[in-house]
């Protein structure tokens, strides 16, 4: 029920209908189901809560899913724990959250529920279990913190008031 097309050192351990593509040391774990990895070196998918997985790397080198229904599109050093988000790309970027998204770029976080940080350096949307729909469109070094806040890009910029807006500076 799993699949291993090519490349070298990948495993599939404790998890049914899973396919690793190709690359090199990739691994799904300890009752992930039906999850890809499509190609990279080092990615990992792991941990599943209840055994669900649905999980998908596509390549880049060392991300790592402990959830389920997310993906990665690749990147370098990309981690999800939650469910259903997104990580398209980018280095050191972490989704905490459920239904959350990183566009890419460099060391962001987003730790609320139904969250996104387009791009950008440094930036975080949300705070874990407390605040929901926060954005921050780039820049860098920017917070959203308020449920429905955002930052619309520039530097050093807070929005933590529930439906604050703070646009560039």
């Amino acid at each position: 029920n799993t699949v291993i097309i090519g490349g070298s050192n990948n495993a599939i351990t404790l998890s049914q209908y899973s396919l690793i593509g190709g690359g090199y040391g990739n691994a799904i774990l300890s009752d992930s189901q039906h999850c890809v990895i499509v190609a990279g070196s080092q990615n990992r998918i792991t941990q599943a809560p209840l055994g669900l997985g649905r999980d998908f790397i596509g390549a880049g080198a060392s991300n790592i899913i402990y959830g389920e229904h997310d993906v990665i599109v690749g990147g370098y050093w990309n981690q999800v724990s939650g469910s259903s988000s997104t990580i398209v790309g980018g280095y050191q970027n972490l989704s905490k959250g459920h239904y959350n998204f990183i566009g890419g770029g460099l060391n962001n976080l987003v730790t609320g529920d139904y969250s996104i940080v387009i791009g950008g350096n440094g930036n975080t949307a949300g705070f874990v279990g407390t605040n929901l729909y926060s954005i921050v469109a780039g820049g860098g070094s920017n917070r959203s913190f308020g449920n429905g806040a955002s930052v619309l890009g520039g530097i050093n910029n807070l929005s933590s008031g529930d439906y604050s807006v703070s646009v560039g500076g």
